[in-house]
């Protein structure tokens, strides 16, 4: 009896796929279009990405959202209905909230780079020998290579 329901089932299946394929056929483009996509991704293809914007039409509407946003926001305050509430000034970041980006340097690829901390050089002074030559003091000369055992 089970592998009765399970022949039905696919046999619907199949008869069902048969009426939509028929059924497609008379669709505009754009239907027809959207139900290939839908196809293809219940075969495990990637969904296509949406449809996108140019930044000048995007940009446009951004700020006439804003305005009307900014139009409700006056009327609701005028007719003593607060909804919102006011976004206080933005505080700077204190240094240890930024983390690595506080200290000098560059930091690239996971790694912090950064130039040595300079020094501060103490010159001495030293008594002149001769005709304004300093001294070098002579250091041992390490011997390279093995020495011969004995």
């Amino acid at each position: 009896m089970h592998k009765d329901q399970h022949f039905h089932d696919q046999e619907f299946s199949k008869i069902f796929k048969e009426v939509e394929k028929l059924g497609t056929s008379q669709m505009s483009w754009k239907k027809r279009k959207e139900i290939e996509v839908q196809k293809r991704v219940a075969l495990g293809a990637k969904p296509e990405k949406g449809h996108r914007m140019p930044i000048s039409m995007g940009l446009s509407i951004k700020r006439k959202r804003e305005r009307l946003e900014e139009q409700k926001l006056q009327e609701d305050f005028a007719l003593g209905r607060i909804t919102k509430k006011w976004k206080k000034d933005t505080e700077k970041q204190t240094a240890s909230d930024r983390g690595l980006k506080t200290s000098e340097g560059l930091f690239r690829g996971g790694v912090l780079y950064v130039k040595p901390l300079p020094q501060k050089r103490e010159e001495k002074v030293q008594p002149s020998r001769g005709h304004g030559k300093s001294s070098k003091k002579h250091k041992k000369t390490k011997q390279k290579g093995k020495r011969k055992r004995r």
